[in-house]
């Protein structure tokens, strides 16, 4: 009975000090802590300190009294401790500690499976103490750098991400090691956790979905500033191809002007015609392309003229916009370039001969007009009046369309005319 009694103690004694280390390091990891010597050695500093402190108060005032006192004697300690020696936030700190300690769980509940195997109290630390470093060392090298980066965030970009592990590590205190409500029976203590939870997940995505929202405009607005860009630099070039072709034409004039002269003089006015003509195309060559005065909305329709041209597809575009738009341009520009882009995709598939591409765009009466028109090699499906796509990555600009859409109060309508996939777009 004694050897018995000695070795659970000694089992437990060991599952603590492994559960102190445990937490000191992973607390250490989740602030983003340099895995240097020097760093290893002060962590191994306080983990030593704070292990002789756990031991004399477990000795001298018992265990109950001992448990209470842990977050004074340990946690408080390391919280400041870390905040020193990693240049991080009180906030972060705390936040690194109460990870931690939630992450204590994970062995908690390996431990309490085990237990349903064989049911004894020294097979419960045996089996914690088994798994507490392996799962130390899953959580730094594979958990750790990824929480790192967040902790060093602004604090009010970590409300949602630290209120549950620093409202679970009050809970378990009060319910646990300052009373014993949780094994009360009652039931709103029991189902705390479960509404909390509901809470921070209500919270979480509402954060969420608003930050997903800003990043894909700003995603779209770099992708506009881009093709701006790409397009400054296409009219960049052809202003050069024209200086080149203008030169020689200013070379040449005299020749052409003297044979102009000579063909009339000899009553060819025929000839005289057809030279005059076969002049005009080649001056109209040298004319920039530029279909608006709308700079992101011009750098896509050059950008998607330049793409068929390339490619032998058949592109029209008629466009005739006012000075100032019923809209924003952005989320405009963010419609029209998936609109092109959908169609571009459709006629890749298609031979030369039968891929074509027709651009409307039009104001009247104070109202924008899109229509883009495609042919395509598959019918499209289309559910509650919308194309769908069962291709993995395809679908993402048809509900970009209608997100951009309903954001700046227009209509839109898909549909199939005449062999012809049709875009109409009313703001």
């Amino acid at each position: 009975m004694y050897d018995e009694l000695f070795w659970l103690e000694l089992l437990e004694d060991t599952h603590f000090i492994l559960t102190l280390i445990y937490g000191v390091i992973l607390s250490a990891a989740f602030v983003g802590m340099e895995r240097t010597k020097a760093n290893y050695m002060k962590l191994g500093y306080f983990t030593v300190i704070s292990a002789i402190l756990q031991f004399l108060t477990f000795e001298y005032l018992g265990n109950a009294r001992a448990l209470q006192l842990y977050p004074l004697l340990i946690h408080v300690p390391l919280i400041i401790f870390m905040s020193y020696m990693y240049k991080v936030s009180y906030y972060s700190s705390t936040l690194a500690v109460s990870m931690g300690y939630l992450c204590c769980q994970l062995t908690k509940w390996i431990g309490m499976v085990g237990v349903l195997f064989i049911p004894e109290q020294w097979f419960y630390y045996a089996v914690r103490i088994a798994v507490t470093l392996p799962l130390l060392a899953l959580l730094v090298y594979y958990v750790s750098p990824s929480f790192a980066m967040l902790v060093r965030l602004p604090w009010r970009e970590l409300v949602t991400l630290g209120l549950m592990p620093c409202v679970y590590y009050i809970y378990d205190y009060i319910t646990t090691v300052y009373t014993k409500l949780l094994y009360s029976g009652n039931p709103v203590i029991a189902e705390f956790i479960g509404f909390f939870l509901c809470i921070v997940y209500i919270i979480f995505l509402y954060i969420f979905a608003h930050e997903y929202l800003a990043n894909k405009e700003l995603e779209v607005q770099n992708k506009l500033i881009e093709m701006k860009v790409n397009s400054t630099l296409h009219e960049l070039t052809q202003t050069r191809q024209m200086q080149q072709q203008l030169s020689i034409m200013r070379h040449d004039m005299r020749h052409f002007m003297s044979t102009a002269r000579t063909l009339i003089q000899q009553g060819k006015y025929a000839e005289a015609q057809q030279y005059l003509g076969e002049e005009q195309s080649e001056l109209e060559g040298t004319i920039l392309q530029r279909y608006c005065t709308h700079e992101y909305i011009n750098a896509i329709i050059i950008k998607y003229s330049d793409k068929c041209r390339l490619q032998k597809i058949s592109f029209q575009a008629e466009v005739k916009l006012a000075e100032l738009l019923p809209c924003s341009e952005l989320s405009f520009s963010a419609i029209l370039d998936n609109a092109l882009e959908n169609a571009w995709n459709a006629v890749c598939e298609l031979p030369e001969e039968q891929a074509q591409i027709s651009l409307s765009l039009k104001q009247n009466g104070g109202k924008l007009l899109l229509a883009v028109k495609n042919t395509y090699l598959q019918k499209p499906e289309f559910a509650n009046d919308r194309p769908v796509s069962t291709r993995y990555g395809h679908g993402i600009g048809t509900r970009s369309i209608i997100y951009n859409c309903e954001k700046i109060g227009g209509q839109y309508q898909f549909s199939l005319e005449d062999k012809l996939f049709v875009l109409r777009v009313i703001i």
